[in-house]
C-alpha cells in the first residue's frame, strides 16, 4: 500500500488524528472520494472521483490499498457495483472505438482474501429474451452473497434478476409481502416471521418493485417505513417468537431514509442526521450530521452504510463526499 493511500485511509477512519470539516458534527470525517459501498460487515470500498481505482477499506484491520479492476481499461470499462462475502463484484462492459460496445456486461467477482478474480458463469443466459426488453447497457451486477448475485436491470421492464454464483441458474425476483431474497441462502428465498411483512413502496412493474426491502439478519427483521399512498410510518425492529416490533424511530418530521441492518446494527437516516441501534445493547444513538446542501423535496439527502465499526455516510447533493464515523460499542 503506498504512503498516500494509507494516510487518506487512515485520515477519514480517524486512526490518524483527523481534523473534522468545519461543518460536519465532530463525529464524522470528510474520507472523500465520490460515493462508497460497504458489505455491511467488514469492507468497505471507496470511489475514486479522479477515475483511480477505488480504495478497499478493511474496517477490521484498519487497513487500505487500491483494489484494481479485473480487467486492463483496453479490455473493457469495469465498475466496481458490489461487495459482500469476502467478494468484490464487478460490472465489466467491453469498449469500441468510439464507445461501449452492446455486448452483454460481464459479471466478475474478485477474491478479497486471494485478489484472484473470475466470472461468475452462466451469466449470458440472463439475455436469452427478446433485445427490447432486456438490452445488455441496461444491467448492473450490484449484490452478491454466498450463493447468488442480484442483477438489476434498471430502465427495462424485467425487474431484478438473481444468478447463481455455482450453478449459472438464473431466476426472477421475489416480490411478495412475506417473503425476500437472501443472497446467501442456496434456496434463494427466505420468509419473513410473522407478524413481519414487508410494505407496500408502489404498484410495481412487471410484478417487480411493489413491496420495499427489508433488512435481515438473523432473527430480526428491520421494516422500513415505507407506505405506498401515505405518509411514512415508524422505523420497526420485528425479533421472530414475538408479537410486538421495537419502534426505533417515529420518522417525523424528517422520514427515515437509507436504512440497514447488518453486523448487529441497525442504521438510518433523517434528514442531515445519521442513527444507529445496536441489537446487543438495545441502545439507540445519534452519530452525528453532515452537510447536505440544498436537497429538492422529496430526495433523499444522504445515503448511509455501516460495518461493524464504522458507518459511512454520502452527501448526495455534494457530488457524493462520503464522511466516515465510528459506531459506539
Amino acid at each position: 500500500m503506498s504512503r498516500r493511500v494509507a494516510i487518506l485511509a487512515l485520515a477519514g477512519l480517524g486512526l490518524a488524528g483527523a481534523v473534522p470539516t468545519a461543518v460536519a458534527s465532530p463525529a464524522f470525517r470528510l474520507l472523500g472520494g465520490s460515493g462508497v459501498i460497504s458489505d455491511g460487515v467488514r469492507y468497505a470500498a471507496l470511489r475514486s472521483s479522479e477515475g483511480e481505482p477505488p480504495l478497499l477499506i478493511d474496517t477490521a484491520t484498519q487497513g487500505a490499498v487500491r483494489l484494481p479492476p479485473p480487467l486492463a481499461p483496453s479490455e473493457a470499462r469495469c465498475e466496481l457495483t458490489g461487495l459482500g462475502a469476502r467478494q468484490a463484484l464487478w460490472t465489466c462492459s467491453r469498449q469500441q472505438p468510439g464507445g461501449y460496445s452492446s455486448e452483454a456486461p460481464v459479471p466478475i467477482l474478485t477474491d478479497l482474501t486471494t485478489r484472484a478474480s473470475r466470472p461468475v458463469a452462466g451469466y449470458e443466459r440472463l439475455f436469452d429474451c427478446p433485445q427490447i426488453t432486456c438490452g445488455p447497457l441496461f444491467y448492473r451486477y450490484d449484490g452478491v452473497g454466498r450463493a447468488w448475485v442480484r442483477v438489476n436491470t434498471g430502465p427495462s421492464f424485467i425487474g431484478v434478476r438473481y444468478l447463481s454464483r455455482t450453478s449459472g441458474e438464473v431466476r426472477p425476483g421475489i416480490d411478495a409481502p412475506r417473503s425476500q431474497a437472501d443472497l446467501n441462502r442456496p434456496g434463494l428465498a427466505r420468509r419473513l416471521c410473522p407478524p413481519a411483512r414487508r410494505p407496500r413502496a408502489g404498484p410495481g412493474v412487471d410484478g417487480q418493485g411493489a413491496y420495499a426491502e427489508v433488512g435481515l439478519q438473523g432473527r430480526y427483521a428491520l421494516i422500513p417505513s415505507t407506505r405506498f399512498g401515505e405518509s411514512g410510518g415508524p422505523l420497526r425492529l420485528f425479533r421472530c417468537g414475538t408479537r410486538h416490533a421495537r419502534r426505533l424511530s417515529r420518522c417525523r418530521p424528517q422520514p427515515c431514509r437509507s436504512t440497514n441492518l447488518s453486523a448487529g446494527v441497525a442504521t438510518w437516516a433523517q434528514g442531515s442526521r445519521v442513527w444507529a441501534y445496536r441489537l446487543r445493547t438495545r441502545r439507540r444513538v445519534a452519530i452525528g450530521s453532515v452537510p447536505v446542501g440544498p436537497v429538492p423535496s422529496g430526495a433523499s439527502a444522504i445515503a448511509v452504510s455501516h460495518t461493524r465499526t464504522r458507518v459511512f455516510a454520502t452527501a448526495l447533493q455534494q457530488r457524493g463526499a462520503v464522511y466516515v464515523a465510528r459506531l459506539p460499542r
